[in-house]
């Protein structure tokens, strides 16, 4: 065989491999795997072992205990928020459409696009699965914004739910966070599907 049609070989397998090493480098890593809260009675997978932290908060007149579940995959944060509201606070609100909205899950929407100083939103119906067959799923919202912290471009991809268990309010929040070009890669977008829709509560 020709030495020309040698020295071509070798250097399409050397791009092939220089491509494989890059893709390599840029790929995050997600080792999914389930993670149960037994006592706030919820089911999700995880991208990475998360980690978890509880904090009194007041919102809006409401004292709450807000417990946050984190993992982070390649400067992308994946949280899961329970929260208990102490007080007894009405928790709806006739809309100006005349609709009542749990205003808890209101209040944790509005916390967070604050937060990420959202510049453009969009937001929408959805549903959070519950434990156990034939059981009705929770009412949510679903948010996708863009906004910035630091300084640094970044997008929210989330959910939002609130509900009453014995005679107390709680509310659920489900989120991704991360720099805004990372979130619109495809990859990114799967795991973001996958945790999104992997919650499942009691």
């Amino acid at each position: 065989m020709p030495n020309h049609l040698n020295a071509a070989r070798s250097y399409r397998a050397y791009l092939a491999g220089i491509a494989v090493l890059i893709l390599t480098a840029c790929s995050p890593r997600y080792d999914w795997r389930e993670v149960r809260s037994d006592q706030s009675g919820w089911v999700a997978l995880f991208p990475d072992k998360p980690q978890t932290q509880t904090r009194a908060m007041t919102l809006e007149g409401r004292s709450l205990d807000m417990t946050m579940t984190i993992a982070r995959v390649n400067e992308i944060s994946f949280v899961l928020g329970y929260v208990t509201q102490k007080n007894s606070v009405p928790d709806t609100s006739t809309q100006s459409e005349g609709k009542s909205e749990p205003v808890l899950k209101g209040l944790l929407r509005d916390a967070m696009l604050r937060n990420i100083q959202a510049t453009k939103q969009s937001e929408q119906d959805a549903l959070i699965a519950r434990v156990g067959q034939n059981r009705a799923a929770l009412p949510a919202v679903a948010i996708e914004a863009d906004g910035q912290v630091g300084g640094k471009a970044m997008h929210l991809s989330a959910r939002f739910a609130s509900f009453d268990i014995n005679s107390k309010k709680e509310a659920i929040q489900i989120m991704v966070l991360g720099p805004q070009e990372l979130m619109h890669r495809p990859v990114s977008q799967q795991a973001v599907e996958t945790f999104l829709t992997s919650l499942k509560v009691e």
